[in-house]
């Protein structure tokens, strides 16, 4: 039981943080199911002291208080963060329920000991797995099991006019000075003949 509150916590959580906004009525419609259902049960869940914290702390009053469960948010510098993790992890001393982490975290954390999510994953109607980015639902998956739900995903990327590069005679940036140095000789270049 309290795994699968986890769970939905996890999912408030990953929902509130993608729509940066007030709680709307599809996060109502999802937990209507659970009103009250976890009434005296506590959940403790981790995170770093940082405006992710902040989010996951006020969706956290909006789980208590449509579930009933008392859910308590740690928000740790990332130095804290990850030694309660760890010792949590792999000594069993300290009671933590779940950790709210970045993807590129994982790999500072024993796999191993994370909770396999995959039958949570597949029970879950309200979550579409295979509607998350490739990358994000292969990156927290070892050993074919599946141990983090991403909240969120950004790729950055950088796509340059090799037409124009070529014009001016110049390859293509490698670096952050040679963006700089290519983007001062192209600036102002007309791109559309007018």
């Amino acid at each position: 039981m309290k795994r699968t509150l986890l769970m939905l916590l996890l999912a408030a959580g990953c929902f509130a943080l993608a729509v940066d906004k007030p709680v709307g009525p599809e996060y109502h419609q999802v937990m209507r199911h659970y009103k009250n259902q976890h009434v005296g049960k506590k959940l403790k869940v981790i995170t770093r002291d940082d405006n992710v914290g902040a989010f996951l702390q006020k969706r956290a009053a909006n789980f208590s208080e449509l579930s009933g469960a008392e859910v308590t948010i740690g928000q740790y510098s990332w130095e804290q963060l990850v030694n309660e993790i760890t010792t949590s992890l792999t000594t069993g001393t300290t009671f933590i329920d779940g950790y709210f982490v970045t993807a590129s975290d994982l790999s500072d954390f024993p796999a191993d000991r994370l909770l396999r999510l995959n039958s949570f994953i597949e029970a879950d109607q309200q979550l579409d797995w295979s509607d998350i980015g490739t990358w994000y639902r292969t990156h927290g998956t070892f050993d074919g099991h599946v141990v983090h739900l991403p909240a969120d995903g950004d790729f950055h990327v950088l796509y340059y006019r090799k037409d124009i590069l070529e014009g001016a005679g110049l390859s293509p940036p490698k670096t952050l000075e040679d963006l700089i140095k290519v983007s001062r000789q192209i600036n102002g270049t007309d791109m559309d003949g007018d």
